[in-house]
């Protein structure tokens, strides 16, 4: 087959431009949560010294005495910087229950921010309570910001009493009525959730966050603010409550966890003297 030189010519240009438009790909695009309005919300997150953020304990059952930490100033602004740059997760996710609920309040309305936080790895996600679908993933940076942040935070006793939770500073319980509701509603087969915040030797607070749905009970062992442990929430899906006679007082119990076969004790009563 004979070519001129116009033919070759053409053939050539097709060749390169074939080569050329292959090896040529689009640009991954990452979305990020704009700062300092975020498309997810209408709410813009004041960058200032007046911002507030407020950290509570998420629960199903919404309740303000759940506040476990308000922040000002500059350590307010990691809160913000972190849910300024978080990157948007493609597609509808599927997670485990969230760890907190954060309301960042400037000089507009309060954003409401749902937060998920892995103190162990320093890694996590949010969203918005406005929009559901939309999640954000946090920055190594972010994330290890916001661990260090609350790594620093102390629970004490008569916070955990004023927020409603049950009590155990080694044996000596508090609240003892919020686990007497949260029983005879569990019997009743009516929603509820309770916590039970108990304190080590050193001092450091360790949860169990417990929610009945009206079938099961979600147990979380919690002990990322225990600073001399391993900061790791430990997931069960329980199938009641129950209680024994041990040696100085009852011990109270979840049974029925990880597949039917381990009961999870949570406290125990002690007998008068």
């Amino acid at each position: 087959m004979h070519l001129g030189k116009l033919g070759l010519a053409v053939l050539m240009s097709l060749i390169l431009f074939g080569v050329l438009g292959c090896a040529e790909e689009e640009p991954a695009q990452v979305e990020t949560s704009p700062s300092p309005t975020l498309a997810a919300s209408p709410t813009p997150l004041v960058r200032k010294e007046g911002v507030k953020v407020e950290v509570r304990f998420y629960s199903n059952l919404v309740k303000d005495s759940d506040l476990l930490v308000e922040y000002d100033r500059e350590e307010g602004q990691v809160f913000t910087a972190a849910l300024s740059t978080g990157v948007r997760m493609k597609g509808i996710m599927k997670s485990r229950q969230p760890d907190y609920r954060v309301t960042v309040a400037g000089e507009s309305a309060p954003a409401e921010v749902i937060l998920w936080l892995n103190f162990d790895k320093s890694s996590g996600m949010y969203r918005y309570e406005s929009d559901p679908d939309t999640h954000y993933t946090l920055t190594e940076a972010s994330a290890q910001a916001l661990v260090e942040l609350m790594s620093k935070l102390e629970y004490s006793p008569e916070q955990a009493e004023k927020n409603g939770d049950l009590v155990n500073v080694h044996g000596q319980i508090s609240n003892l009525s919020v686990w007497k509701k949260f029983t005879g509603n569990v019997e009743a087969g009516k929603q509820d959730a309770v916590r039970v915040t108990s304190y080590t030797t050193e001092g450091g607070a360790v949860f169990d966050h417990l929610s009945f749905d009206g079938k099961s009970i979600q147990h979380i062992q919690d002990g990322t603010l225990d600073a001399w442990g391993s900061r790791e929430r430990i997931l069960s899906y329980c199938e009641g409550l129950d209680s024994d006679q041990v040696e100085g007082g009852i011990r109270y119990k979840v049974t029925g966890c990880r597949e039917g076969s381990v009961s999870i004790p949570l406290f125990t009563v002690e007998k008068l003297k």
